[in-house]
């Protein structure tokens, strides 16, 4: 009697664990399709602003035009901030952590 009233709380405790375990996963899989609907909804913006900080900050069609643009800051004044390679660096790291941010979103979603 005491190995039937045994089996019977773990399976009880098992059945418990598992309904709890289906309800966060539940739970969890909506709240990434609602995040997967905003980062899809929010795309055009985005996607403006990538535009926007690329019009901006690399106006250039080279790499090495673009250096020398970088290099002509410094050659002012060495010992400042090149302020304008500073608020280049700055927008596209924000952006990368967006897109990083986003792609792990959508890896999470749909692997």
């Amino acid at each position: 009697k005491i190995q039937t009233s045994y089996s019977k709380f773990i399976f009880d405790i098992s059945k418990d664990h598992t309904i709890n375990n289906m309800s966060s996963i539940k739970a969890i899989k909506k709240s990434n399709n609602v995040a997967v609907e905003s980062l899809l909804a929010s795309t055009p913006e985005f996607l403006a602003s990538f535009e926007s900080a690329l019009g901006s900050h690399f106006t250039t069609a080279s790499p090495s035009a673009l250096e020398s643009q970088y290099e002509a800051a410094v050659t002012v004044s060495p010992d400042a901030i090149n302020t304008p390679l500073v608020a280049a660096l700055s927008a596209y790291k924000d952006l990368l952590a967006k897109s990083i941010e986003s792609i792990q979103l959508l890896e999470r979603c749909y692997d």
